[in-house]
């Protein structure tokens, strides 16, 4: 109890001050307040790996400003110890924050009323859900309708089920095709600011900090927006190679390229490197090939989309995760990051 002391000083200083009539409830494991618990950091950890349906948040010391800026950029509610308070749920977010040597009068327009702001997708970077989102994007909704259960759905494509849940519950929905929704709503300059996150880049490899160019010794065209056809190294590696994230854009006509890039298992890149005859390097008479080799496999770095692989000709860029592309082109050069708006339209609107 001494050790939330201290917050719920800060929170009844905010009452006095300005006027507010926030009513913090205390319970075992912290305080309770907006329908969230906020707890420290011991608990709060201890209650985000349960199965429990808690809208929790973090207890943090007023001294750790870049925690907070992580946790505001997330998503993640918390109060400090000198009265900021941030809370977010699946469709909007409460802010106030104690502007310090700022007049009353300034503070208060700072402080009142709330700011809300809209959903960002920040809690969908991760290789998991990028495959669950992209899913719910390509499947129609006449197919989500026939899934009864989130279990159900995640079972016939091979999706992460603990995930789902976690991603149903921060949407608060309660079905599949609602959750589709949801995500298709999310505005693309919302997505575009979440691909933004560092944090992802735990969990996903960016293409263009992994890939190393070479040039092929094969005769080619001189054409500068001639395309390559890749379909025999496809047919010859099978699920092995994949399309990069400009691949996929040129191939569904948002980019044109005269460049290759590609994703490559370990165990093919050595043969693929002597059926095309690359050698290391780069050449100005020459296109460059970008490859990327896939150490944790296509599934775990979200690579492949899991809709309809066996339906699929290989090498389609449909195989892709549309959404994953998208994600890898933020770490592109600037003219072809341009292009992700116009493959997540291509995604929302016609697929």
């Amino acid at each position: 109890m001494a050790r939330i002391a201290k917050y719920l000083k800060s929170i009844e200083k905010l009452n006095q001050d300005w006027g507010f009539k926030l009513q913090p409830e205390v319970f075992e494991r912290g305080i309770r307040l907006f329908d969230c618990e906020f707890m420290l950091e011991p608990t709060y950890l201890k209650a985000k790996n349960s199965n429990n349906r808690l809208h929790i948040g973090l207890l943090l010391p007023s001294s750790q400003s870049e925690r907070k800026r992580k946790c505001l950029s997330e998503r993640i509610s918390f109060i400090d110890d000198k009265g900021e308070i941030f809370c977010a749920n699946a469709d909007q977010a409460l802010h106030i924050k104690n502007e310090g040597l700022l007049p009353k009068r300034v503070a208060r327009l700072t402080l009142s009323p709330p700011e809300l702001s809209t959903q960002k997708p920040y809690f969908l970077m991760s290789p998991n859900a990028l495959a669950i989102a992209e899913t719910l994007m390509r499947v129609p909704s006449s197919e989500l309708k026939a899934f009864r259960s989130g279990l159900k759905f995640c079972a016939h494509y091979n999706l992460y089920q603990p995930k789902f849940s976690e991603i149903a519950r921060h949407l608060n929905v309660f079905d599949v095709e609602e959750m589709a929704k949801k995500i298709k709503s999310i505005r693309l300059d919302d997505w575009l600011d979440a691909f933004e996150v560092t944090s992802a880049r735990r969990f996903m490899t960016p293409f263009y900090s992994k890939a190393e160019p070479f040039y092929s010794l094969l005769p080619e065209s001189n054409n500068s927006v001639d395309q390559i056809d890749l379909q025999d190294v496809f047919d010859k590696y099978k699920k092995q190679v994949m399309a990069g994230p400009s691949e996929v854009a040129k191939q569904m006509g948002v980019l044109i390229e005269r460049n290759i890039n590609l994703w490559v298992s370990p165990d093919v890149i050595g043969s693929l490197k002597k059926f095309k005859k690359l050698v290391p390097g780069q050449s100005k008479d020459h296109r460059t090939w970008l490859i990327a080799v896939a150490e944790r496999g296509f599934e775990k770095e979200g690579i492949a989309s899991h809709v309809f692989q066996e339906k699929i000709r290989v090498g389609d860029p449909m195989q892709n995760n549309i959404l994953r592309s998208a994600w890898d082109l933020t770490y592109s050069d600037t003219r072809t990051r341009e292009v992700r708006k116009f493959l997540l339209r291509r995604l929302l609107n016609e697929i």
